[in-house]
């Protein structure tokens, strides 16, 4: 391992880091309080051992941690692909929360429903409503089969080239299409639970993986229930929220919070159809939760 070149952490175990530098194997390498920790993703640079120096980020892929402040999981990936499925079911409020993180921290969402092959008749309501929100806020959708390989190629063919973190539940099949996609049939994977028709988590920690001849890096992200918002003041959630700001000037008071007030442009518009009603929810729900300031 060559320190004077940036060495790209692709996994984290605590204290120790594997880490990757073109032409040679895969080393761990020690944490250092003094410059930070690091996470899946970044570029870093090694003397003796243990990380000296920790590269600029150009993105962060963010998640509240159970006080809801922000942690970093990952970084320096442009992509979010938020993995569904119509087993296990989910909250359909995760669509829009999708789309409301992944505009603030400013990577393109494309949402995969994986499972086409197992696809029931009557397609689960959380679907159809992730769907819906997709194509009102311009979102690439993919309907793929790891197992009859449907979709498989139109999805390959827009990853080219990009850094992508892949997130969603445990059990909709991240690590299936992760191997898929790149070949690696060392990712572990692992079926629903009989019990509970829920995931269980295969991937413990995020783990970037690379296909070559794609030319695109994939990190495998831990199972997740939730795609969460973290805490933060309410002007940095409207910023990515036009459909309401664009008509929340006409509001009757200044600082309506477009719920119960009267003369709310806001509501006038949700109730026209012209907001989309999930990612109204989201902005609802995060008032709720006293999540914004």
């Amino acid at each position: 391992m060559n320190p004077e070149f940036p060495i790209r952490v692709i996994a984290t175990y605590g204290k120790e880091y594997l880490t990757q530098q073109a032409g040679q194997a895969n080393q761990l390498v020690t944490a250092n309080r003094r410059v930070g920790k690091a996470v899946c993703g970044d570029w870093i640079t090694v003397n003796d051992g243990r990380i000296s120096g920790i590269q600029a980020r150009n993105t962060e892929y963010i998640r509240p941690d159970f006080r809801n402040r922000p942690k970093v999981l990952t970084a320096n990936t442009d992509t979010l692909i938020w993995l569904t499925s119509h087993t296990p079911p989910n909250d359909p409020l995760i669509a829009a929360r999708a789309v409301l993180v992944s505009r603030l921290l400013k990577h393109e969402l494309i949402i995969v429903q994986s499972k086409l092959d197992s696809l029931p008749a009557d397609v689960p309501e959380h679907l159809q409503q992730a769907k819906i929100l997709a194509q009102q806020c311009g979102v690439a959708w993919f309907e793929t089969s790891v197992k009859s390989e449907l979709g498989l190629d139109k999805l390959t063919a827009v990853l080219a080239g990009r850094s992508c973190l892949i997130v969603g539940q445990s059990g909709v099949g991240k690590s299936t299409l992760v191997a898929k996609l790149t070949g690696d049939d060392s990712i572990k994977t692992q079926t629903l639970s009989e019990k509970t028709g829920h995931g269980r988590h295969t991937t413990t920690t995020a783990i970037l993986y690379r296909d070559a001849a794609l030319d695109v890096e994939l990190i495998d992200a831990p199972g997740m229930r939730d795609i969460g918002l973290w805490e933060m003041p309410a002007d940095r959630l409207l910023s990515v929220l036009p459909e309401i700001t664009n008509v929340a000037g006409d509001c009757r008071f200044h600082n309506c919070r477009h719920q119960q007030e009267p003369d709310c442009a806001v509501k006038r518009a949700r109730e026209a159809g012209e907001i989309p009603e999930l990612l109204y929810l989201a902005y609802e729900d995060a008032q709720a939760k006293e999540l914004l300031s």
